[in-house]
């Protein structure tokens, strides 16, 4: 038989929480039951009491547990985990995983491997939004909102990974920052961290560049526009020419009959 040692779980008040209990053991021995324990392996509280049965596992939770814990794996698959529910401060503490297996009619075995879960007042950060907005002028506005417990920092990066300076902030786990034209083209980064950790998000942005930040080929538009008018005051004086220089012909031929 082996049992997995996890590292401690976190959670916080009114979340949930997984404490796993994989375990292998040999092919013509199986658990007939599992229990889950709190606070103590031998006599300690029970949390949740499942049984082996020809097509699945019979459970029932035990007293000031029911509708907060079930049996998230399956036993047949060596799978023995708990989902606890609506987490609360007392939840706090270790859980063991006691698995019991009937050797014969008479012998019984017990396997029990404790899970430590600390439930405390701090919740992991979570990034809700990050999105961009038109200013004015070709600027862009980027606007980023976490939650967690406690309030988050905030810090946004350019995609060549500086920090983009923020506007004072009016609101709790919000960020706020306008990105002048031109705009480098690229992945914004939001960073969101507490003491529970870290999360990040990105947004692409087109961006533009000094040229696009007139309204796109406007150096073409400045060289064109000028060019094309000349054209025109050309053909036109030209043209009024040739009318006088034909008028003239015909003055003189006239003159001459």
């Amino acid at each position: 038989w082996n049992v997995d040692q996890p590292s401690p779980v976190n959670g916080w008040p009114g979340g949930s929480a997984a404490l796993s209990c994989n375990f292998t053991h040999p092919p013509t021995s199986g658990p007939t039951r599992i229990l889950w324990l709190k606070d103590s392996g031998e006599v300690g509280v029970v949390v949740l009491n499942c049984t082996v049965k020809t097509l699945g596992q019979e459970c029932s939770a035990g007293a000031g547990w029911k509708g907060r814990v079930s049996l998230e794996g399956d036993l047949q698959q060596s799978n023995g985990a708990l989902r606890l529910r609506d987490l609360r401060l007392s939840d706090t503490g270790p859980y063991y995983c006691r698995l019991e297996l009937l050797e014969n009619s008479t012998r019984g075995f017990t396997f029990v491997y404790p899970r430590l879960l600390n439930v405390s007042m701090v919740e992991p950060v979570s990034i809700r939004n990050l999105s961009s907005s038109a200013g004015s002028s070709g600027a862009v506005l980027l606007m980023c909102v976490a939650g967690g417990s406690p309030v988050p920092s905030l810090t946004l990066f350019s995609p060549t990974g500086s920090t983009v300076p923020n506007l004072p902030s009016t609101s709790p786990g919000q960020l706020s920052a306008v990105l002048h034209s031109p705009v480098p083209p690229g992945n914004y980064t939001c960073v969101a961290n507490n003491t529970a950790g870290q999360e990040t998000r990105t947004i692409w942005l087109e961006g533009d560049t000094p040229e696009a930040s007139h309204g796109g080929h406007s150096v073409w538009v400045y060289i064109l526009v000028p060019l094309s008018v000349l054209v025109a005051i050309a053909t036109s004086l030209a043209l009024f020419l040739w009318r006088r220089k034909d008028a003239s012909l015909t003055v003189i031929t006239a003159f001459t009959k």
